[in-house]
């Protein structure tokens, strides 16, 4: 497919309708969610989600910049499993690419099992938002709520840190993705239509 005849709109946009009369097809759907934090948001959630996955061996940390090769290491290996819209294709990573998430305003959490890093949640700061960027888990270790638990984790920290507002995104097929950050605490507020002339 190439992205360069790819259109991506909200889908409440009145062109939506446009494309499709033109002869544009619907090649994906994704979301955006939000999360802002206020004095009547409960962190009991949260320390909840942090607690059932260390309580199975796990040891959540925010990662510092030593840990790059083993982030680049579990996301080729992750890579292939990203389910594929045109708004929200994942890159295979570059070892370049990943020491650029240490960039400043930029924080990357991970979990442990027995010392290997088998799970990332990778997040940066733009403009007044922090964004969680991507999150993946090792196979062996999907199923048990590292993924959830990484999350909680993270926004936990953020907050300890004064991070109030937050926001990410995902592919509609990824409906696991959708129900973890929506247990997180986001709201889905946005619905994405991405679409293509046929070949």
């Amino acid at each position: 497919m190439n992205q360069a005849d790819i259109r991506i709109l909200r889908n409440n946009d009145p062109d939506c309708l446009l494309l499709q009369q033109a002869g544009y097809v619907l090649v994906g759907t994704s979301w955006g969610a939000h999360l802002d934090i206020d004095d009547s948001f409960s962190m009991d959630s949260l320390l909840a989600r942090i607690e059932k996955v260390e309580s199975q061996g796990y040891r959540l940390e925010m990662l510092g910049a030593g840990y790059a090769q083993a982030i680049f290491d579990l996301e080729v290996l992750n890579n292939p499993h990203y389910p594929y819209t045109p708004a929200t294709h994942q890159v295979m990573p570059t070892l370049e690419t990943t020491k650029a998430l240490f960039k400043p305003n930029s924080w990357n959490f991970g979990a442990f099992f027995n010392d290997s890093l088998v799970g990332v949640c990778a997040t940066s700061k733009r403009s007044n938002k922090t964004e969680i960027d991507f999150g993946s888990v090792h196979h062996e270790h999907r199923g048990k709520g590292v993924g959830i638990g990484i999350g909680a984790y993270a926004i936990k920290t953020l907050i300890d840190l004064e991070e109030r507002h937050f926001a990410t995104g995902g592919a509609e097929v990824n409906s696991a993705s959708r129900a973890t950050v929506q247990k997180l605490g986001f709201q889905i507020d946005e619905i994405w239509h991405s679409y293509s002339l046929p070949i």
